[in-house]
């Protein structure tokens, strides 16, 4: 199934969103594709992890991906 994030990016979002759990934050992440469309990561309160195409406000513009929490995303990744 071809994701939105690479392998590369996955792997470096989850990191990310793993030192900031250390220190009670929460991941929102900007950064460009190959094309340089915006890809949008952000991981909500509840746990969810959206993954999308959007504008530099962050209003979704295409594909968009789910994730229910930091394993799920991790483990479809490929990144654990």
């Amino acid at each position: 199934m071809h994701r939105i994030l690479n392998k590369e990016q996955a792997a470096a979002v989850y990191a990310a969103m793993v030192y900031l759990n250390n220190v009670g934050g929460r991941l929102h992440a900007r950064m460009p594709d190959q094309n340089s469309v915006l890809i949008h990561v952000t991981e909500h309160v509840d746990g969810e992890i959206q993954v999308f195409y959007g504008d530099s406000v962050g209003n979704p513009a295409g594909m968009f991906e789910s994730y229910e929490g930091q394993l799920v995303f991790a483990e479809l990744h490929g990144v654990l």
